[in-house]
């Protein structure tokens, strides 16, 4: 198998959309519509207003989150006493402490990897001054803890599957809006919740109050993938239903002024016992194996890998960024800082986590120095065998190798970049490579970085124009 990788033909891997509502349970979206019609009625009866949100595609940067490709996010309506002056009311907002939102939608569809819905402390009030933190505030919903009917153990039964999510910092709040949804219809079973506590934000309405904002992230539909032969339908209309339940009108208002607050939420270990130590010798000899088959001087800069793993709480706590920290996910980078002349090239091989069991999805994407991103690459769906290709190295599949340059003339398992494919035009500017390793399926978190091998890079310039004769 060839691969060979450029900016017109990489993977748009990381497309963030949300799920469109065809079905549920069998029926029609008409039908769907009135049991939402059915819930709206309940939950005025017991003293709600109801605000209607959608869900909207945004990329990354517009609502302040790192990473590839597109974000989706809940657009709610603004409460009438609701400061907003220090927000951007497109990803956040202040809420009532007995105020709930509620979304109604399908997972997304089984042509995806991946998929989590979080909700985060937005801006915290410190001093008087709002604060961006973007912290998680619990664990992410995801494949493998979702509420979906019919879930097996196999996280791909949790896609195309009906879910409601409630979001309140109030246990009473909760109590009638699940019983609501219920009684509209509503399995129990399909029922999500994400909780905030009063010990972490400070909740309400007014300046001094902090913020909260929703992301919902989706992994593997790209628009080669056909889904609908319409990649608009979800970038355009995701035909989600978002509402914000606000308490003090309505026919009845008992009850609905009890607040009890909820404890802070307790995060699920990404510890599994396990790890892939086993793999470091193999690793070692790919290496020595990739400096003897290729004609080229080398410099070893793995040391440069390091960890963008981020504690939540502890952002939460001292007050500092954590820009949309996501539990399921952990990120390393590697910088070589050498240049990268039309002789340059980079070898990066690791272990495919996906095969050792430590992850569900794994890419490497790399970068200019303007953070441009300028290729990506879906590990085990693209660079099985490719360590193999190497003289000495057994075929093992949990081991990868790719190569980077500027002209592969051919060679398998090789990505094209060029510099100038950014908006970096430095001639000979580095690159610079991430690796997101994403949901180990036996914890439902992100893997633990004390249990996974990170990924290595070579950096190295061809002697007299040679090739890399084993990938030829």
């Amino acid at each position: 198998m060839t691969l060979v990788l450029s900016l017109h033909r990489r993977l748009s891997f990381l497309v963030t959309v949300c799920c469109v509502l065809t079905e549920i349970h069998g029926v029609n979206r008409a039908l769907y519509e009135s049991i939402a019609d059915e819930f709206e009625s309940i939950i005025e009866k017991n003293g709600f207003s109801i605000n209607h949100g959608k869900m909207v595609m945004d990329k990354a940067e517009q609502c302040g989150h790192s990473g590839d490709g597109n974000y989706g996010t809940y657009e709610i309506p603004t409460a009438p006493n609701e400061f907003t002056v220090d927000l951007n009311t497109a990803c956040e907002h202040r809420f009532g402490p007995t105020e709930a939102v509620v979304f109604m939608c399908q997972t997304p569809p089984s042509e995806a990897e991946y998929f989590s819905y979080t909700h985060f402390l937005s801006t915290k009030i410190h001093l008087g001054r709002s604060k961006k933190i973007e912290a998680s505030l619990s664990d992410s919903i995801n494949p493998i803890n979702v509420n979906v009917l019919s879930k097996s153990d196999e996280p791909k039964d949790s896609f195309g599957k009906d879910i409601a999510i409630i979001t309140t910092a109030s246990q009473e709040t909760l109590n009638i809006v699940k019983a609501a949804l219920i009684e509209a219809g509503v399995p129990d079973g399909v029922i999500n919740y994400q909780v905030i506590s009063a010990d972490v934000v400070d909740i309400g309405l007014s300046k001094g109050s902090d913020s909260i904002g929703f992301i919902h992230h989706v992994i593997g539909l790209d628009e080669q993938s056909g889904y609908l032969n319409d990649r608009s339908v979800y970038l355009d209309d995701p035909k989600c239903t978002v509402v914000r339940l606000t308490p003090g009108v309505g026919e009845s208002r008992s009850g609905v002024q009890a607040y009890k607050p909820f404890p802070p939420s307790e995060r699920a270990p990404n510890g599994s016992g396990d790890d892939e130590d086993y793999l470091r010798r193999p690793l070692n000899k790919v290496e020595r194996s990739i400096k003897t088959s290729i004609i080229a001087k080398y410099q070893t800069v793995n040391a440069a890998t390091v960890s963008q793993a981020k504690d939540p709480e502890s952002c939460i706590s001292k007050f500092k960024p954590c820009s949309g920290d996501n539990s399921d996910a952990i990120t390393f980078t590697n910088f070589p800082g050498m240049p990268y002349h039309t002789n340059s090239f980079y070898i990066l091989y690791g272990v495919n986590h996906v095969q050792t069991g430590f992850a569900t999805v794994q890419t490497i994407s790399v970068n200019d120095m303007g953070g441009n991103l300028l290729g990506m690459v879906n590990v085990n769906a693209e660079l099985i065998g490719s360590a193999s290709v190497y003289p000495n190295v057994e075929d093992n599949d949990e081991l990868f190798a790719v190569m980077i340059t500027r002209d592969c003339k051919g060679s398998n398992f090789c990505m094209e970049i060029s510099p100038s494919m950014g908006e970096d035009r430095s001639k000979y500017g580095p690159l610079t490579f991430s690796e997101d390793i994403i949901l180990n399926p036996n914890t439902g978190t992100a893997p633990s970085e004390k249990e996974i091998l990170v990924f290595r890079v070579l950096y190295g310039k061809f002697l007299g124009g040679a090739l890399p004769r084993s990938i030829n």
